[in-house]
């Protein structure tokens, strides 16, 4: 192994801004087309990752792609203005890579501090906040302009980064959670998962009480679930209405809420909610599986005479998210059936021109590194539209002088996949410490080494 850290680091940046976020928080699609998968194990691309950022020594801002890199990215370059509206992962990378093109950037973010779900919605045992302050202080250093405690509510607000602005990219991600639509909802000691992880996040949960109640199966259910025992629940159950190999929450996240000591009903959902003084009691129905429905998954089907009920101190749900648009007034954009955002599929460009949007409010809620892939195609799409090339950081190049580098035939080490370190259940009560670890230097030197090195493919060894 060559140890040269902060050169992978910078080769890494060249496509992601959050490289120490993703080493943590990524769920990996990339490892179903890793071809190791087929001998083994995939690589384990993301720890490798963290292991990276955590390993690359910087002295000094200037060694750091893209300030060490004058070819790329000029400072004093400020031609035609971009809003993005909406300071998560999506908006945050498409003002990483337009700010390289030269275009002058401004993101106005609602919240008190930037980075979107990456800062209030995913809890510090899993993403230290610290980790998604210092890249995002990395953007803001390019000379991003970070508006936060901006909200665009209004349609005077709209009008104004209309009139004020050369082009807009709308990332504002799905931040309004889905009703159960069942009777006594709106009761007191019921919140949605997004509004409870916001408040984890910013400090105003301290406690929670002693029975929790989950309702849905996504990751920020699980999330939720594994924040209130940290919070001093002692009872958590997450309620699901399908099976648990139909569950949305990765099976890692589901595992561990597992060991932490949160329980699981599945095939049940809610009926009704009563509301009392301190406590809560929610009439469930269990539920069996009928015919597959439009996303492929078998619907469950209410099972006649199975009600009962369960009693929590605090009930909190997690079963879908949705954009709040509504600061775009009636009709200024075409709209999908489920409420999101409808883009030209090629060009990220809404119905209104020069409005491009992209990120949850196109996709729905999904994984970060897909959030940051349509902020890096809208920062290519909005600079062509500018007049630019739209042209991306190449990483061919830095691949190549890699390739050069290798001495004789490459042949993977026999070593399966490196089994990643945790830390002990016992220590996770009552505190948000995180939970994964980063590889020792001989578990990250192994798990490189496993690498088939695909990418040699291509290029003839010339001993």
């Amino acid at each position: 192994m060559q140890k040269e850290y902060l050169r992978a680091f910078n080769l890494i940046r060249r496509s992601v801004p959050f490289p120490a976020s993703l080493g943590r928080v990524c769920f990996r699609p990339c490892e179903t087309v890793c071809r190791r998968g087929e001998i083994d194990n995939p690589i384990a691309i993301d720890h490798i990752k963290r292991y990276i950022t955590e390993k690359a020594s910087v002295k000094n801002r200037s060694e750091i792609f893209p300030f060490n890199s004058p070819d790329i990215f000029d400072p004093k370059k400020e031609d035609k203005k971009v809003a993005v509206i909406g300071g998560g992962p999506a908006g945050l990378s498409a003002a990483y890579f337009l700010r390289m093109m030269g275009r002058d950037v401004t993101v106005f973010e609602k919240g008190k501090l930037a980075g979107g779900l990456l800062t209030y919605g995913i809890p510090a045992y899993r993403l230290p906040k610290k980790v998604v302050q210092d890249e995002i202080n990395l953007i803001k250093a390019m000379g991003v302009q970070i508006k936060t405690n901006s909200f665009i509510r209004t349609k005077a607000q709209w009008d104004n980064i209309r009139n004020n602005f050369d082009a807009v990219f709308i990332a504002v991600g799905s931040g309004r959670s889905t009703k159960l639509g069942v009777p006594g909802e709106g009761g007191k000691n019921i919140i949605d998962a997004l509004s409870f992880l916001n408040d984890v996040n910013s400090g105003k949960y301290k406690k929670v009480p002693a029975r929790v109640a989950v309702v849905g199966g996504g990751n920020s259910a699980i999330d939720s679930a594994r924040s209130a025992l940290r919070l001093g629940a002692k009872d958590v159950t997450v309620i699901y209405r399908r099976s648990r190999s139909e569950m949305p929450a990765h099976y890692e996240e589901i595992e561990q809420a597992q060991k932490e000591g949160v329980k699981f009903r599945f095939l049940t959902a809610p009926k009704e909610v009563k509301c009392g003084v301190a406590t809560n009691t929610m009439e469930c129905i269990e539920m069996q599986l009928g015919a597959a429905d439009k996303s492929g998954r078998r619907k469950p089907v209410p099972v006649s005479g199975s009600e009962f009920t369960l009693d929590a101190d605090l009930i909190i749900t997690a079963i879908g998210q949705a954009s709040d648009l509504g600061f775009m007034g009636d009709n200024l954009v075409e709209l999908t059936k489920w409420g999101g955002i409808s883009v030209n599929p090629v060009t990220m460009e809404t119905s209104q021109k020069g409005v491009f949007a992209g990120g949850d409010t196109v996709t729905s809620a999904g994984m970060v590194i897909y959030a940051i892939a349509t902020g890096q195609k809208a920062a290519s799409v909005i600079d062509k539209y500018l007049g630019g090339p739209g042209k991306l950081p190449d990483n061919n190049d830095r691949a190549v002088e890699v390739i050069d580098s290798i001495k004789g035939p490459h042949e993977p080490l026999k070593f399966d996949r490196q089994i990643i370190p945790h830390i002990d259940v016992k220590k996770r009560h009552h505190n948000f410490r995180e939970v994964i670890c980063s590889y020792s230097d001989s578990a990250a030197y192994k798990e490189a080494g496993r690498c088939l090195r695909c990418d040699l493919e291509n290029k003839e060894y010339q001993p």
